[in-house]
């Protein structure tokens, strides 16, 4: 994005330099369907999905959602935590899930592969991230493009991604914030 162009300017770089969004391909988005997901993973009819995708990795900061998810369930027992990736965090998420006593508000899907990615995309009611490294977020593109309201950390990637307030909500790294976040409450 722009904050990523004005450092590689700021290094004194003499070769042009131009930004390149990250396509994404609107027929497979169209194909997309929820069908299944939910009784694959034994969600309820009724349950309200805050879906994740990404890696589990160290430095997409997903012990953050968790703690969030933990705030938001205590207040609504039919809103769920999608875990839709896999990656070298999952044991440890899982036994952090146990400890936060939110195991059973929680799903982990292992890696989906593109494009089935986008049927959990269709599945989901808000995309959640919370990773403070992105460059463009193509997750968030990927939601977006789906039609879901975005709730994420405010980092320099992000906030080039999201206009705070119209298609999703940049909240600043505290988990009191983002789990008071007035999209919560709106979903019935």
């Amino acid at each position: 994005g722009n904050k990523t162009l004005d450092y590689i300017e700021s290094l004194n770089i003499k070769t042009p330099v131009s930004i390149i969004p990250s396509g994404i391909d609107l027929d497979i988005i169209k194909k997309a369907s929820s069908q299944g997901i939910r009784e694959k993973h034994n969600l309820p009819k009724n349950a309200k999905i805050l879906l994740y995708v990404g890696r589990l990795s160290k430095e997409k900061n997903i012990p953050f959602l968790l703690e969030a998810a933990k705030d938001i369930i205590s207040k609504r027992k039919d809103i769920y935590l999608v875990l839709a990736a896999g990656g070298p965090y999952e044991k440890k998420l899982k036994q952090m899930a146990d400890d936060l006593n939110i195991a059973g508000n929680l799903v982990f899907t292992g890696e989906i592969k593109y494009p089935d990615i986008f049927n959990y995309y269709k599945c989901g009611d808000i995309f959640v991230f919370s990773s403070k490294t992105e460059t463009q977020g193509l997750a968030i593109a990927e939601a977006k493009a789906c039609g879901l309201p975005v709730v994420a950390i405010n980092s320099s990637g992000i906030s080039e991604s999201i206009v705070d307030g119209i298609d999703g909500f940049l909240v600043n790294e505290d988990v009191q914030l983002f789990s008071e976040n007035e999209l919560w409450q709106e979903l019935k």
